[in-house]
């Protein structure tokens, strides 16, 4: 199997979207929930057209707020990790220039963000694996580890569910 084999699937065929809850996905949100201690963790994908980021997993945002499964990039700080091809901490929105005026902070609440990218069959930037808090926070070496740790197990599973379909045309 050629390494380009792999890399001409889109997101969805690979089930990032519109298909569900997601049981590897879910495991990866209850880790970072359950190290890092954030009210909000997300596994979240930017759709092919650069339009929306869907949360393919999430713990304290969907469940209490099911409308909110997917969000327009605007407010998204996700693609910010994408767009970064590497992690993003920021303790405080509102005291951070970059961010103090960032729509996730005045319309979802976000106080606190660390995110790392989760990568696509391509080696491409398709989405982030993050903590979210709603009270500023400074984020420790530990949970910057665990957010990397994460984010490169949920690539390695899209990697693998790539190499899966290409092994389906084969066969």
């Amino acid at each position: 199997m050629e390494e380009t084999d792999v890399k001409r699937f889109t997101l969805n065929d690979l089930g990032l979207f519109d298909r569900g809850p997601d049981a590897v996905f879910d495991n990866i949100v209850d880790l970072v929930h359950q190290t890092v201690l954030a009210p909000i963790a997300l596994v979240s994908v930017i759709d092919d057209k650069n339009e929306r980021q869907v949360f393919k997993a999430s713990r304290g945002l969907c469940r209490e707020h099911p409308e909110v499964c997917s969000t327009p990039l605007s407010l998204s700080l996700c693609n910010e990790v994408r767009l970064r091809s590497g992690p993003l901490v920021i303790p405080d929105l509102s005291r951070d220039p970059e961010f103090r005026d960032h729509p996730a902070r005045h319309e979802m609440g976000v106080s606190a963000y660390l995110g790392a990218p989760l990568k696509g069959p391509a080696d491409d930037m398709i989405g982030a694996v993050c903590a979210i808090d709603t009270t500023p926070r400074i984020w420790s070496e530990r949970d910057r580890k665990c957010i990397e740790k994460l984010a490169d197990l949920g690539s390695q599973q899209v990697l693998l569910r790539a190499a899966l379909q290409t092994l389906k045309l084969i066969a």
